[in-house]
């Protein structure tokens, strides 16, 4: 991304000086700079649209970062969030033909990652999740309606696969076809567990809370005023296990549990659920990973990177049927 016309951007729309852009390592989403400017440091998140995937990522931006600020500020979930930084006009980004553009105020710490969490930073962990779950239990007035980010069971990724797979592999590039080639049946099986198991959950009328949908370690920063869960793309009203499907096999899950408990008792989660959601995170993952490799087309060290993912990814697929 020419470092100029982020500049022009953060004068523009944002009324910074900057003095000095650097490159930081991006997610799945966007790509991420650290800027430096006369007044203060930002971060800067940039999701490209030559990428398949940025519609995803990018569809609810004008409800989930005023959601973000008012938690921010009027939640006890204050210091926990990243700060989203608005526009002149009091936009919550900024869009040209190249790019959607996203800012924070930057943030001082370092990723968990894949780092041990420690006893404190569990129970953290399990308190900012408490919180954010408590959002919607505890009826606080919201900013705006939330009912965009409702959680839409009719997923399009198995669909997508068998498409791809119907087309065969003769305008597959030969990488691609070596990761495929032998997974194609039980990707198949996985989109339609994921298909009929989504209709039934639909119809399980289970609570909803305010989700993130991917809490994990890397999203977890940990700085001089404790930790800060960062990457916020897929809030969603959602059952509580689009949340702790990505927990329960951690080996930190029972104390973080028994913490989320004590904000939360009587908590149950629904097996059901529980399996529908970690079957279509795998299932998402695998399309994502494709859909970057075939439609993006990356080259070098970073489509090398992209194949390497594809091909543990499936190897960690189960021989049989999903359960």
């Amino acid at each position: 991304m020419n470092h100029e016309r982020l500049t022009g951007i953060l004068d523009l729309h944002y009324g910074l000086k900057t003095l000095h852009i650097e490159t930081q390592p991006g997610g799945w989403s966007a790509l991420a700079f650290r800027v430096e400017t006369t007044s203060r440091t930002v971060f800067l998140k940039v999701y490209d649209k030559r990428w398949a995937s940025t519609p995803r990522w990018t569809k609810t931006i004008d409800v989930y970062i005023p959601v973000l600020q008012w938690m921010d500020q009027c939640t006890p979930l204050q210091n926990r969030l990243p700060q989203p930084v608005f526009t002149r006009r009091g936009g919550a980004n900024v869009e040209d033909e190249q790019a959607i553009y996203l800012l924070y105020e930057y943030i001082e710490g370092s990723t968990i990652g894949d780092a041990p969490l420690n006893s404190l930073q569990v129970q953290t962990f399990a308190e900012i999740t408490a919180e954010l779950h408590g959002l919607q239990r505890a009826q606080l007035p919201l900013p705006l309606s939330v009912e965009p980010l409702a959680l839409s069971y009719c997923v399009p990724y198995g669909r997508q696969f068998g498409s791809l797979f119907r087309e065969g592999n003769q305008t597959w590039p030969q990488d691609l076809t070596d990761c495929l080639s032998t997974y194609s049946d039980r990707i198949l099986r996985l989109g339609d567990f994921v298909d009929e198991q989504g209709q039934i959950i639909a119809q399980l009328g289970l609570p909803t809370v305010l989700c993130h949908t991917d809490l994990h370690p890397w999203n977890l920063m940990e700085t001089s005023s404790g930790l800060v869960l960062i990457d916020w793309e897929g809030l969603a009203v959602a059952p509580l296990e689009a949340d702790f499907m990505a927990l329960i096999d951690r080996p930190y899950f029972e104390e973080f549990w028994e913490t989320y408990c004590r904000q939360w008792p009587g908590t149950r989660l629904n097996s059901a659920s529980l399996g529908y959601f970690r079957a279509r995170r795998v299932l998402e993952d695998l399309w994502e990973l494709v859909e970057r490799v075939l439609v993006d087309q990356p080259a070098g060290s970073v489509r090398q990177n992209l194949l390497n993912d594809l091909q543990q990814a499936l190897h960690e697929l189960a021989p049989g049927p999903p359960c």
